[in-house]
């Protein structure tokens, strides 16, 4: 009797197992980038907004450090007026991209190898408020050794501005 009960006591418990909710935390894995001046994260810089952030990955050519950071702060202030426009809409979605820019012929940014988070939206947010300012926008630099274009790979998040768990309304009254 003692052991028909233990194994009715095992055959009811079903195998344990690790369960992780998602999540949209981001860890940022130290880096090593050659050239760039010592950090505590895998970034160059970040330029944080109410909306946002966009981090500058990497440079290629000859972009001095202040140059890039003006222009990711200047992609920065045109991607949180974008989403300021779109959260009253009420079309404002959370998402994310990778971003190759290199400088084109007119000198402006020209966006190249592009990822995006999947999800409805996304795509549409992206390209108002990051493909266009790049387009719109002068790029710093100029070729570097043996004719390297300027380039920079650039990481951006954006979202609806929450309170607690809970977007804030377009339409919300001071919190």
């Amino acid at each position: 009797m003692r052991g028909t009960a233990v194994l009715i006591l095992l055959a009811a418990c079903s195998p344990s197992r690790d369960v992780v909710p998602e999540t949209r935390d981001v860890h940022v894995v130290k880096g090593d980038d050659a050239g760039a001046p010592p950090t505590n994260d895998a970034y160059r810089y970040v330029a944080r907004r109410a909306h946002g952030a966009i981090g500058l990955s990497g440079i290629t050519g000859d972009i001095p450090q202040d140059d890039a950071q003006r222009w990711v702060d200047h992609l920065a202030n045109e991607m949180e007026a974008c989403a300021e426009r779109l959260e009253k809409e009420g079309s404002l979605v959370s998402g994310a991209t990778r971003m190759v820019v290199a400088k084109g012929p007119n000198g402006n940014g020209l966006p190249g190898d592009t990822e995006l988070q999947a999800g409805p939206g996304v795509a549409a947010n992206a390209l108002l408020c990051l493909v266009a300012p790049v387009r719109a926008a002068p790029f710093p630099g100029r070729a570097g050794p043996g004719g390297a274009v300027p380039a920079m790979l650039v990481e951006a998040t954006w979202q609806p501005v929450r309170r607690g768990n809970v977007p804030v309304s377009p339409d919300a009254g001071p919190p």
